[in-house]
């Protein structure tokens, strides 16, 4: 075994063999300190439809963070005429946001909302709650209507997202 050692440290390049005191090794062959690429000084874009390669000759250090293109909020509609508004935490890019309101129902009645206006700080919107009628003579004796009064202090998740086409 010493002698496969001896024998493969003999015959190793001087560089490798070398001990100390003597010279380092030449790197010159490796890439230079200005081709290594840098941090890169800012904020990271944020992530599209179909990405890209990028060319900035920097690199995204691990504790940066991309803009979110996704908001989310959970607000509760006005306890008098269902209305809701959400103001984003950070403005959207786009002067009109693609915006979802998703009603959480916790009662027995079927729930709806629609957003009335948006932009790229804010939203709003109302949510209606559905009522049913009974009547005589009818086949089924019920009637829904699905916009029967507003839906007071109803749970609303609002989510918001840039727009990609």
């Amino acid at each position: 075994m010493r002698t496969i050692l001896l024998a493969l440290l003999l015959a190793s390049p001087p560089a490798l063999a070398a001990g100390p005191g003597a010279s380092p090794p030449d790197l010159s062959a490796y890439a230079t300190t200005a081709q290594v690429p840098a941090p890169c000084a800012a904020v990271p874009t944020a992530d599209t439809l179909l990405g890209s390669t990028g060319t900035a000759g920097c690199y995204v250090p691990k504790d940066a963070s991309r803009p979110t293109s996704v908001q989310a909020a959970n607000v509760i509609t006005s306890a008098t005429d269902g209305t809701w508004s959400v103001t984003w935490a950070r403005p959207f890019t786009s002067a009109a946001p693609v915006v979802l309101p998703i009603p959480v129902n916790t009662g027995t009645l079927p729930l709806v909302c629609n957003v009335t206006a948006r932009s790229a700080t804010g939203a709003t919107g109302k949510c209606w709650q559905s009522t049913t009628t009974t009547l005589s003579g009818t086949l089924i004796g019920l009637l829904v209507n699905p916009f029967g009064s507003p839906a007071a202090s109803a749970p609303v998740m609002i989510v918001g997202r840039e727009p990609t086409q």
